[in-house]
Order: C-alpha cells, then sequence, then structure tokens
C-alpha cells in the first residue's frame, strides 16, 4: 500500500508541468478550504525533490516497461519505493511531508506556479 502511495505522488511530479498551469492562469482558485501555505525554502526544497523523484520514476518506468513478469515488475516497483523514499529524506523531507505538499501543491495553482519555477531554476 505504502509503494503504491509513493508512486501515486511520483505520478504527482510528473504533472506538475505546464498543462496544469495553463488551466490555471484562465480560471480563479476556487477557496473551497483553509490554504495551506509553505515557506520559500520548503518549496524549494519540495521542487529539487520532485526532480530526484522524477528521475528514478522515469527509470524504474523503463524497467518495468521491459519485462513482462509482474513479480518482476513488483521487485522494480519496491525498489522505485526505496530509492524515492531515500531521495526525499536526503532533501530533508518525511515521505508524509513531501506527500501532504504534493497533495496541497496539486490544488492550488499560485503554489504550483511557485514549485515549477523552483523546478526550472534547479535543473
Amino acid at each position: 500500500m505504502f509503494a503504491r502511495r509513493l508512486l501515486q505522488i511520483a505520478a504527482v511530479a510528473l504533472a506538475l508541468a505546464v498543462p496544469s498551469l495553463a488551466s490555471s492562469q484562465t480560471t480563479a482558485p476556487q477557496p473551497s478550504s483553509p490554504i495551506q501555505t509553505f515557506s520559500d525554502q520548503e518549496l524549494m526544497t519540495f521542487a529539487r525533490a520532485t526532480l530526484d523523484v522524477e528521475q528514478i520514476a522515469m527509470k524504474y518506468e523503463e524497467k518495468m516497461q521491459a519485462v513482462e513478469d509482474a513479480g518482476q515488475k513488483e521487485e522494480f516497483a519496491d525498489q522505485a519505493t526505496g530509492e524515492m523514499t531515500e531521495a526525499v529524506q536526503q532533501r530533508g523531507l518525511s515521505v508524509e511531508k513531501y506527500n501532504e505538499m504534493a497533495e496541497t501543491v496539486t490544488r492550488n495553482p499560485e503554489l504550483a506556479r511557485r514549485v515549477l519555477d523552483y523546478r526550472k531554476e534547479a535543473k
């Protein structure tokens, strides 16, 4: 379950790009719940972590597509989860904090824009 959750969040990192931001430019954010804020340092750290997670996800996506065996795919998924967890923690975030930030950023166009800017700076 945990492995699947982290891989879902990796997908969020991959989705954190221009198409979602383009639609947010024409639509004002809907205040449905209190807005979670993060410091610039937290957002910069998160942005760098998403780049790390994205790179790992892409590496393992290729490996999983290259094999037919479900057991081998599960092994790759477990390896990817371990590497992603380590990458996130090396950036100074817990997996829980990373997940919280990922969910918040996907719902908040302004935070998404800021993270995208930090991702561009970090590349």
